[in-house]
């Protein structure tokens, strides 16, 4: 080749070589002015971000100032108040409304100004400015009713400036699900393996139908019990509390592949620069499935869980005394805290019996030649008592006779002793036991003698009852005729009432209704009978003048107004001494009525309102009440909301949190000691007891035998709890030859099963190993009273020295 020709390619070659390194200069200025594009845009992104940190900042010394502004305020608006006679009603923000006129409040605001209003109405009752404090809290109801739905109902006691049922002070027992505990590790692999099909065969693509299997086999045997469509059961040896956390646990494998999957799974400055790379993120991302390694890792965390729970579980099962029962579970947190003998030593007897559920040992059965001591509660056979009532030694029922007749009902009014059984340190069988007023009879022989029973088609139906030791009497009213009759427990065969009490018609005329949802509420408040009918009125009548013209006439009552502006309707009666009594508020499903939720302390003699218990809310409940005298203390439950309010100040003391359902409701128990105790029951197989000098702390569950406590009440001289229940685990019966349970027909073999001695019923709240002893309370044949006797250092037939005689 020549020279010439060379140059000529060489020529070619460079001119290529230009061309190719003039693109990639043009591709080089392109990126540059890219870059500098994006540099520009960051800039202008860190520009916006740090005018944003300077504006949080103008706005965090605003806030400052502001809270310093409103501290000063508050500060010289105290001192005004605390140097000048000017009433704090009449500078009260909305003291200025007009009758009818709303409520201005800004967005957001209402519950601070809810609270506002409660808390000035508490100390308004503290002053002594009780008609002040009533206009305060008419204020507060008309802001609940606009805020109620935004409420807890734990709110309006834990704002308290200076309250101690404060969360942290709210000590609940967060108990193991024993449910979650296989009693076998062939059930546990079995679930495991189960779970694995399950997920094979796709169940985590359809929630529903793993919840639908989940009921079902929790309702097993139930027919078609939330089948929704699917028709698939879980075999016997798995355990669907653990199937669920294995689900759980897959859930949670699934949500951390999705995290590392965004934070790992694609390169972070690609997806700065190409926004095409964002669309195409989601396309390229693994979709997580469950491996060997997966599945190893679920099995170790299941049993790591269940580890946990046996450790647990058997802190909870351990007695705090070689004396306190095994039907209780009790809160590692609450107990064993007094354990030195200096603070052993200043703890009340019976208190200390409370508790640590101290109940006595007594006999289980027949058998001489093996006789069994437990401390289990006592059993008597009862009815369905909608009423229920408990005055020195006697015992007041009403109710239904039948308890599981579908077709038929039977009213009755009754009566028995509470049992003191005469020789309990000495019997060793049930069959030893003998009553205190009767030596010679057994001591099961103290049944409910009927001093009225109903007849079919009866126009009475008696639901609620007083028993009045003094007069020996029952008191039972009727709300479908408005009535209220008195009968003798002296002589239970007279055939008709000592004295017959009436309603006003307008009150008579709204019990009676069928829509109504009042009912008429009865106590007795020294020598005169008060009367709720579900109005802002009471109806009082006079013991001794009934009692005198008993001449089958109805006698009319003394009408008392509670409420003047029609804002208030009376609910629960409840007697506290001297002429006062409580009364409640009517209770609604759900806070449907818009009516005041205040508790009310009423004066009998004064016909007047002389106190307010501010801040109840919601389904609000009060119970017999035993401590107003020995520790000046009021037990009440509002919603899921146990409260002790002081008396003498008309605040709230303790809040107890117990369980978030509806019918909760509580008993304050005295004791010699500066503190009472408090059982909050209803809503549940079980109580729960709680030590107020933490204060409001659950220190034990306690269990019910698989019923559940519709009235409890507290008998000093025997140290007792008395407790009628009910039960969802019985047979009914219709008009087909066999019975259902649960909404469900029972076949016959099945009917005999649930009779055997040692049944746990399948729906039991409580697993057969919940607690320590596996005590099932059979109410086939009929409902139970339970009596649970607390040591107190003397006999359970002895009486206190004040009662003594001679």
């Amino acid at each position: 080749m020549s020279t010439s020709s060379a140059d000529y390619y060489k020529v070619l070659y460079l001119k290529e070589y230009q061309s190719n390194a003039n693109v990639h200069l043009d591709g080089a200025k392109q990126d540059l002015n890219n870059a500098e594009e994006d540099l520009a845009h960051i800039q202008a992104v860190q520009a916006r971000c740090q005018e944003r940190v300077n504006r949080c900042k103008n706005n965090a010394d605003t806030a400052c100032n502001l809270v310093d502004d409103a501290q000063s305020d508050l500060e010289e608006a105290e001192k005004k108040s605390s140097s000048c006679s000017e009433s704090k009603y009449d500078t009260h923000p909305f003291s200025g409304l007009k009758e009818g006129e709303k409520i201005p409040i800004a967005e957001g605001s209402g519950q601070m100004e809810y609270w506002t209003a409660i808390s000035n109405a508490r100390e308004l009752m503290a002053d002594g400015r009780l008609d002040e404090a009533i206009y305060a809290e008419k204020i507060a109801t008309d802001l609940y009713n606009m805020v109620k739905h935004e409420l807890s109902p734990e709110a309006q006691f834990i704002s308290l400036k200076e309250s101690i049922g404060t969360m942290q002070q709210i000590r609940t027992a967060g108990f193991v699900n024993t449910k979650a505990i296989p009693a076998r590790d062939e059930d546990l692999m079995a679930t495991l393996k189960h779970g694995r099909y399950l997920y094979d065969d796709g169940i985590s693509e359809d929630p529903q139908r793993l919840i639908d299997l989940l009921c079902r086999a929790i309702f097993e045997d139930s027919g078609n019990d939330g089948n929704n469509g699917h028709d698939e059961s879980l075999p016997e040896d798995v355990i669907p509390s653990i199937l669920s956390e294995v689900f759980e646990q897959i859930e949670l494998m699934e949500t951390c592949h999705i995290i590392m999957e965004e934070k790992f799974g694609n390169n972070e400055e690609d997806a700065m620069f190409d926004s095409d790379h964002e669309e195409d993120a989601s396309e390229q991302q693994i979709m997580f499935k469950m491996n060997d390694s997966c599945w190893e890792a679920v099995e170790k965390a299941i049993r790591s869980q269940i580890t946990l729970r046996k450790e647990a579980n058997a802190k909870e099962l351990q007695v705090p005394s070689d004396f306190s029962s095994k039907i209780a579970r009790y809160n590692p947190r609450a107990h064993f805290r007094f354990v030195s003998e200096k603070a052993n030593a200043s703890v009340n007897y019976q208190l200390d019996a409370m508790l640590n559920c101290k109940l006595r040992s007594r006999p289980t059965n027949y058998s001489k030649k093996n006789p069994v001591q437990d401390r289990i509660p006592f059993e008597f056979r009862t009815f369905d008592n909608s009423g229920f009532d408990v005055d020195g030694d006697l015992i007041a029922l009403c109710g239904d006779t039948f308890h599981n007749e579908l077709r038929e009902e039977e009213n009755f009014v009754g009566f028995q002793k509470v049992p003191y059984p005469d020789n309990l340190d000495s019997s060793n069988t049930l069959c030893e036991l003998r009553d205190t007023s009767n030596s010679n009879e057994p001591w099961d022989t103290n049944t409910v003698k009927k001093v009225y029973k109903g007849e079919k088609r009866k126009k009475e139906w008696f639901g609620n009852c007083i028993a009045d030791a003094e007069n020996n009497l029952v008191w039972a009213a009727d709300s479908r005729t408005g009535t209220v009759h008195a009968f003798s427990t002296e002589d239970s065969h007279s055939g008709g009432p000592s004295a017959k009490l009436s309603f006003p018609p307008l009150e008579a005329k709204l019990l009676g209704s069928v829509t109504s949802v009042c009912f008429a509420s009865i106590s007795k408040c020294g020598d005169t009978i008060i009367g709720g009918s579900g109005t802002g009125r009471l109806s009082a009548w006079n013991v001794n003048s009934a009692l005198e013209d008993n001449d089958d006439k109805a006698i009319e009552p003394r009408i008392m107004l509670v409420d003047h502006n029609k804002n208030f309707q009376c609910g629960d009666l409840q007697y506290v001494g001297d002429s006062q009594l409580l009364v409640a508020p009517l209770r609604f499903d759900f806070d449907e009525s818009d009516h005041s939720r205040t508790v009310r302390l009423y004066d009998v003699n004064a016909e007047a309102v002389v106190g307010l218990l501010c801040g109840t809310l919601g389904e609000v409940s009060i119970g017999k009440q035993y401590c107003v005298q020995s520790h000046n203390a009021i037990f009440a439950m509002s919603k899921s909301v146990g409260v002790v309010f002081d008396t003498r100040t008309y605040q709230p003391t303790v809040v107890l949190h117990a369980d978030k359902r509806r019918g909760e409701q509580i008993l304050g128990v005295p004791s010699n000691s500066s503190t009472p105790v408090a059982f909050t029951y209803g809503s549940e197989e079980d109580m729960k007891c709680w030590d107020l000098r933490m204060p409001g702390s659950h220190v034990y569950t306690m269990a019910t035998g698989n019923t559940i406590v519709q009235h409890l009440f507290w008998h000093e001289d025997t140290s007792s709890l008395l407790a009628s229940t009910r039960s969802s685990h019985v047979v009914s019966y219709g008009r087909c030859t066999s019975g259902y349970m649960y909404g469900n027909n029972v076949e016959s073999d099945k009917e005999d099963e649930i009779c055997q001695e040692g049944y746990w019923p399948r729906r039991a709240v409580h697993d057969r190993f919940y607690f320590g002893s596996q005590w099932h309370c059979d109410c086939q044949h009929s409902y139970a009273l339970l009596q649970y006797p607390f040591q107190n250092g003397r006999g359970m037939h002895e009486r206190p020295a004040r009662l003594k005689c001679g």
